[in-house]
């Protein structure tokens, strides 16, 4: 239940980006300093990402942090959005 109350607060400090898959994931993990701690690179790397759009090779491992809650085609639907 904390945890969920945790994300809320997040998701509303960010309720401009709660549609952006990134963002959302972001919000999921914690915040930029947490999702970059878990992907190993830099909340300035994050931050950039934000603005930018996620590499390719990190969407999977984020996918798979975030438990699949936003998915690799919604990050990079010009990647994964293969048919």
């Amino acid at each position: 239940m904390l945890q969920v109350l945790r994300e809320y607060r997040i998701l509303a400090s960010m309720s401009r980006n709660v549609y952006n898959p990134l963002h959302r994931s972001i919000a999921i993990l914690g915040g930029v300093s947490a999702t970059a701690d878990k992907l190993g690179v830099t909340s300035q790397v994050v931050n950039n990402w934000r603005k930018r759009g996620i590499p390719a090779e990190y969407v999977l491992t984020l996918v798979d942090l975030v438990d699949h809650q936003v998915s690799a085609k919604e990050l990079r639907p010009d990647v994964f959005d293969k048919r």
